[in-house]
């Protein structure tokens, strides 16, 4: 057993005197003590010499690491009261300190702290621990101690995540959070993806998609979890069922019209083919459209939603056409009512009026009424220059395949004619036309800008008969607004198709004079044929919702085949600046083609092209034109006019003209 002896004295002296060495002689000795040479240096006391520790409002208590290194020595070592801490300090040493007989002299030391009770966070506290040791007089170790708030928790803002009617092929998506205050946290999952599976930030959000077999059958669940786990070892589990359930089809939905079923059925075939697609590979069309599928689905009043996304509006696209070559062509005929009149010479501005029937004069009536004065009132001159205008306005109930709208149009037609023959006349003309229709409901509308240009011909007998025929050539451009969805964020389709049209008139008549009375029997016939240019909607707000739901609209053809039997009367009162003239008229007309037709759309960005068609209503067939007006007629060929039309026995539609104009000849 070698006795305890401090490393700084000679050995030797504290041998039994039989070893004593001569004084003569040098004796080296070393003792080895833990491996390290007695006799070599060693640096004694605390390793290090402080310690940072921390505690939370719930871990109260905390422990450090240290290592001492003492000394053999004749004078044991021995630990002193810790000194300045608020809370409470033990220290322990392995081995432990004195341990009799020890040869060890490196020790490993932990201090265990706790705060005290009234600690709360950002409270801190420092103090000292000493051991008294002949090797290490001044050996002290300082703590500092601060107190922080408890680490955040592992959490998740989901408890699970739940699938339910998902279809085969459809990828199933969800986004979640997790939080912690130890990061990294990882995330793993064995059904499907997650995005990303680390992250160093608490709150980040999780992406968890999942494609769902294309041969999954109707009835099958799958479930599976995701592991949460942070940096401190705490961990979490999301459990994730997916139950495959066939949706019911779109326009499998109780209640909806049969327009509102036809836009239900493309919507089926359209989502039911993007869903097959990756969705990660959807366009942003698709994507739009996809989402429009779910608002049918989901929303309260699913019609509403399929209202939205027809194209019924597009139906006054059409209407539009017909009103715009009537204009026209009754341009064009009240001039040859003029000419049948003798009226015809000169420069005509009679017709700068608000509507496209008047009545007809004739000359010889209103120059009875003046004594046989008719060369004053009209000017012999083969070629004529007459400018019309015409204005038509009206209203029509919304039905359950129309839009109800408000309307109004203005046309304006100019012209030259040639007579031939006293009783022959032909002549071409220029027109112009604007006509707007406002849908209700604020819901869009139809403005179209054309021009025309009319051939027209007459062979007349004064007094008695006379035949008239036009033909007129249109081209139009239908500027066109509809709702798809309202409110603040709404979406409106644009389109601005163009279109060609064609009208053409014949009609003829037999004049009765008694007097001043003249009774006039007339007849014609129209045929109208409109046909609108295929064309693709576009967003009013792109990158909003709906703007993936438009549609491509088919080439749109309507006609009109009309004839009108009437009877007029008009009467002359002389008087000191002229002739007036009351007259009324009563037509009854008829429509005998024009019935409902097929508007065919598809949505734009639907993969399979699927075609549905909306349907309009069926024309009136049968109503009443009802007039009523007052001319003046004036020598030197000027003449003043009113003249108001009424339309009666249409459903739903009320429709007015107003003539009112003045003529003067050069």
């Amino acid at each position: 057993m070698i006795p305890r002896l401090s490393p700084w004295r000679v050995v030797e002296e504290h041998q039994p005197a039989k070893w004593r060495v001569p004084a003569c002689f040098v004796l080296f000795l070393v003792v080895l003590c833990n491996g390290t040479a007695m006799g070599q240096e060693v640096s004694f006391g605390f390793e290090p010499t402080s310690l940072s520790l921390s505690v939370t409002s719930s871990l109260l208590t905390t422990t450090g690491a240290f290592r001492f290194v003492d000394c053999v020595s004749d004078v044991e070592s021995s630990f002193l009261e810790p000194e300045g801490f608020q809370g409470s300090v033990s220290l322990s040493l392995s081995p432990p300190l004195f341990l009799p007989d020890s040869e060890s002299y490196s020790y490993d030391g932990t201090i265990t702290y706790t705060a005290p009770g009234f600690a709360e966070p950002g409270f801190s506290d420092n103090g000292s621990v000493s051991i008294l040791s002949e090797c290490a007089p001044d050996s002290t170790l300082t703590v500092g101690v601060v107190m922080v708030a408890d680490p955040e928790p592992l959490t998740s803002d989901v408890d699970r995540l739940d699938f339910e009617e998902v279809g085969p092929g459809d990828e199933v998506t969800a986004s979640f959070r997790v939080f912690s205050g130890s990061t990294p946290i990882s995330v793993t999952t064995g059904l499907g993806s997650v995005t990303p599976g680390v992250t160093s930030a608490s709150g980040a959000l999780i992406a968890f998609s999942y494609q769902v077999p294309t041969d999954a059958v109707d009835g099958q669940v799958v479930e599976g979890a995701i592991s949460v786990t942070d940096s401190g070892g705490a961990s979490l589990t999301i459990p994730v069922r997916i139950t495959v359930e066939r949706q019911q089809d779109l326009a499998e939905l109780p209640g909806l019209t049969p327009r509102q079923r036809a836009v239900a059925g493309a919507l089926d075939n359209a989502c039911g083919s993007i869903r097959m697609i990756p969705e990660s590979e959807w366009t942003a069309g698709q994507r739009d459209l996809f989402a429009s599928c779910e608002r049918v689905r989901d929303s309260g009043s699913p019609g509403s939603v399929l209202d939205g996304l027809a194209p019924e509006e597009v139906a006054a696209q059409g209407r539009s056409s017909v009103v715009t070559v009537r204009q026209q062509v009754g341009n064009v005929g009240e001039r040859m009512q003029q000419l049948r009149g003798g009226l015809g010479g000169g420069f005509d501005v009679s017709r700068l009026a608000l509507n496209v029937d008047g009545q007809m004069v004739p000359v010889a009536l209103i120059a009875g009424a003046l004594g046989g004065t008719a060369g004053d009132l009209a000017d012999s001159g083969r070629l004529g220059v007459f400018i019309n205008g015409s204005g038509v306005f009206g209203s029509r109930r919304g039905t359950s395949n129309e839009t109800g709208l408000d309307y109004k149009s203005l046309g304006l037609t100019a012209g030259v004619d040639y007579r031939f023959t006293p009783n022959t006349v032909g002549g071409v003309a220029l027109g112009l036309i604007r006509s707007d229709t406002d849908f209700k409901d604020d819901s869009g509308g139809v403005d179209v800008d054309g021009y025309s240009v009319s051939l027209y011909g007459m062979h007349y007998t004064p007094q008695q008969f006379h035949i008239d025929a036009i033909l007129t050539l249109g081209r139009n451009e239908y500027d066109t607004v509809r709702t798809v969805f309202s409110g603040p964020d709404g979406q409106r389709a644009i389109s601005k198709p163009k279109g060609n049209e064609v009208g053409l008139g014949i009609s003829g008549g037999y004049d009765f004079v008694q007097g001043a009375r003249t009774i006039s029997l007339l007849a014609g016939i129209d045929y109208i044929r409109g046909r609108i240019d295929a064309f693709e909607e576009r967003p009013s707000s792109p990158g909003t919702a709906g703007a993936g739901s438009l549609l491509a609209i088919e080439r749109q053809t309507v006609e009109s085949l009309t004839t009108e039997l009437a009877v007029q009367m008009a009467y002359a009162y002389p008087w000191r600046a002229g002739v007036l003239l009351p007259t009324v008229r009563l037509g009854l007309e008829n429509e005998h083609k024009g019935n409902s037709r097929s508007i065919n759309a598809r949505f734009v960005h639907d993969p399979t092209a699927t075609r549905f068609s909306v349907t309009t209503d069926d024309p009136d067939r049968t109503y009443f034109n009802l007039g009523a007006g007052l001319s003046a007629q004036f020598t030197r060929g000027r003449s003043a006019f009113l003249f108001v039309e009424t339309v009666e026995g249409k459903s739903g539609v009320s429709e007015q003209r107003v003539d009112l104009g003045f003529r003067m000849e050069f």
